[in-house]
């Protein structure tokens, strides 16, 4: 059974901000950062150092540094910024309509109101905005992935060293996000029927409470969360609106827009050349290529073409009621169709990228096979100085 975690990432990724983040608030090493290398707990980015800050920058004070640590540089041409990247009011899934959002101000700074909600799936899930959200992020790019692949041993030696259980394939290297000063989720799961209500919500000056009413009590109420909790009263008149127009909205005073409500990353996954391996099926002990072999490949192959369309059966770990990123199955693709990499790279990006002419597709892996998009590979020389072998890495 799928958590309302899952859920809601699931639910909210198609919209192409990037990654859903189930727990906005930041975690207690501070809020999220470009630059940030870190990994996911219950819903929380979790900071574990900053790969574009010097070593004395308030980013990194209180963290632990890779050994021989050399800061990422990035040019500010490569850089974004969006004040306004998604408007106040409701972000839904494709299952849910909000309509009818209106506020007003009472007394002590807090506004009220109400608006009606109708989830038309199984499952479906809704982020609640009172202010615009920003988007920073650094635009897709050839050095962050280089960097990642480069120095990823050294990150996952920190991360042994810490103490942490953490993969490759779980470490998030943070290339944007989008940020609002409050937020509220709602999270349809298991209903069994065309679910509607409605919701009279609180902005007041600690932060905003959500009280709901449905219409088919037969049906499970959606899970409600809200955030974050503000120690002071830096509330001024704000509205929220349906997103549709292009309303000035005046934020709380003094409020910062510290809440991730989307994440932009790369990920990496490396090649499981000893100890435990995932094969394809029918494919025994004695399928597997010798190290001779491996080397011959990588100096026979350099890149494959766009026409050139190598399909395999893509294998799936993990729990089927956990969130499974769209991205690990780029990654899936990459080491699959090249099996001359060691280590692939990608980022939620690529995932636009290949959807940009047509809707978000459930099916990634078919996407990919039906698109087979070409693989660009490059030595790896940081790697190949640990191994004392040729290393490939590979991108889309």
């Amino acid at each position: 059974m799928s958590t309302p975690e899952t859920v809601y990432v699931n639910q909210l990724f198609p919209l192409k901000h990037g990654l859903p983040v189930w727990n906005p608030d930041p975690d207690v090493e501070g809020e999220v950062r470009i630059g940030d290398v870190g990994y996911m707990h219950r819903g929380t980015f979790c900071r574990v150092f900053n790969a574009m800050s010097d070593p004395t920058d308030p980013d990194n004070a209180e963290c632990r540094l890779p050994q021989d640590f050399v800061k990422l540089d990035i040019p500010d041409k490569l850089k974004f910024y969006n004040p306004r990247a998604i408007h106040a009011g409701a972000v839904c899934s494709k299952s849910v309509q909000a309509l009818k959002l209106s506020g007003e101000l009472k007394a002590g700074d807090v506004l009220q109101g109400d608006f009606s909600i109708t989830c038309m799936a199984e499952q479906g899930a809704a982020l609640l905005l009172d202010d615009d959200a920003e988007r920073k992020e650094i635009k897709p790019n050839r050095r962050m992935p280089k960097y990642m692949a480069d120095h990823i041993q050294r990150w996952l030696d920190l991360i042994n060293e810490i103490g942490l259980d953490i993969a490759a394939e779980d470490i998030y290297f943070v290339r944007g996000f989008v940020k609002s000063r409050t937020w509220a989720t709602m999270t349809f799961q298991n209903a069994s029927h065309e679910t509607s209500g409605s919701v009279k919500f609180d902005y007041g000056p600690v932060g905003i409470s959500l009280l709901g009413s449905w219409n088919n009590e037969s049906s499970i109420p959606p899970l409600t969360r809200s955030g974050p909790l503000r120690p002071q009263a830096n509330s001024s008149a704000f509205a929220i609106t349906d997103g549709s127009s292009n309303t000035e909205i005046s934020a709380p005073n003094g409020w910062p827009r510290d809440q991730c409500i989307f994440l932009n990353y790369y990920k990496v996954k490396m090649r499981r050349f000893f100890g435990p391996k995932v094969i394809k099926a029918a494919a025994g002990p004695s399928n597997l290529p010798s190290e001779e072999t491996k080397r011959e490949s990588r100096q026979a192959m350099s890149i494959m073409r766009d026409d050139e369309s190598m399909v395999g059966d893509i294998v799936e770990e993990g729990d089927s009621s956990k969130f499974h990123d769209p991205v690990d199955y780029i990654l899936d693709y990459i080491l699959e169709c090249a099996p001359e990499a060691d280590l692939a790279v990608a980022s939620d990006a690529d995932i636009s990228i290949l959807c940009e002419d047509s809707a978000f597709s459930n099916d990634v892996a078919q996407l990919l096979r039906d698109r087979t998009p070409y693989i660009k590979l490059e030595a790896n020389s940081e790697l190949e100085h640990r191994s004392r072998r040729p290393v490939e890495n590979a991108y889309l």
